[in-house]
């Protein structure tokens, strides 16, 4: 998101808006989308910790192909989201469904900054609830 198109209600409200987009361009496997969201160094940590991927690797896992996302489900809860300047952490939880019929209900932990004028996601960490 452009600094330019930030809502005049600031930084959480963009961040809610681009969350929005975020659970449209996953389940759309939308990699062009997602690679605008997250940051060139941003960094995804599973609920499990066994996983930590770089964006390169999370698009690659979670659009393996065109068209072919791994969720059929992508659901964010509201989150509270503070905001520190040109940065903002979102907490809050989600429900998802894999393709193969996993169900999953997380926490997560998200940090969003200003980056070139662009608002992207730069950390995402998921906890077991």
């Amino acid at each position: 998101m452009e600094k330019d198109d930030i809502p005049d209600q600031g930084i959480a409200a963009a961040v809610e808006a681009l969350d929005r987009e975020f659970e449209r361009a996953i389940l759309a496997a939308d990699v062009p989308s997602l690679e605008a969201i997250c940051a060139p160094d941003m960094r995804w940590t599973h609920s499990n910790y066994s996983r930590h991927q770089t964006r390169g690797e999370w698009i690659d896992w979670v659009a393996p192909a065109p068209g072919q996302a791994i969720y059929t489900k992508y659901a964010l809860m509201p989150a509270r989201i503070e905001e520190h300047g040109e940065i903002a952490v979102a907490a809050g939880s989600m429900e998802v469904l894999f393709s193969d019929g996993r169900p999953n209900s997380i926490r997560f932990v998200r940090v969003y900054a200003m980056r070139d004028n662009r608002l992207q996601l730069i950390s995402h960490h998921t906890l077991p609830l």
